[in-house]
């Protein structure tokens, strides 16, 4: 005996409902895995991003702490100069070079604790840097 038309339009309908949820189901999925590995990308950016930062910053803090000793070198050695030689260019050239390595360490957290610990040396009674 052959089905009723009306039942296998239900039971039709049904199945397509039932598949159409399962596809609803797999979509919903798939749309929380890529906003999961969306969010695991971006951490991921910003991570590397600060790690860059973090490397450049103690790069450049290496670098400054190597210069340090010889800006004070240098100092050292202008205070020592002989006054018959004082003017010469050679001397000037070399004040020139003290200067420009002195800028570049201008304004860096080591460049102020050098100061202050030089400040610190010279005026001991004060006891802090501001």
């Amino acid at each position: 005996m052959a089905e009723d038309p009306v039942i296998q339009e239900q039971d039709s309908i049904e199945d397509l409902s039932k598949a159409l949820a399962e596809e609803k189901s797999k979509t919903d999925s798939y749309l929380a895995s890529l906003q999961r590995s969306e969010a695991t990308s971006e951490t991921l950016k910003k991570r590397v991003e600060q790690e860059k930062h973090e490397s450049l910053s103690w790069s450049n803090a290496e670098l400054i702490k190597s210069i340090l000793p010889v800006l004070d070198d240098m100092e050292h050695a202008f205070s020592m100069i002989d006054p018959s030689v004082k003017g010469s260019t050679w001397i000037e050239g070399f004040k020139i070079i003290q200067r420009k390595l002195a800028g570049r360490a201008e304004g860096t957290r080591l460049h102020r604790d050098r100061v202050c610990r030089s400040t610190l040396r010279s005026q001991p009674a004060r006891g802090h840097c501001a």
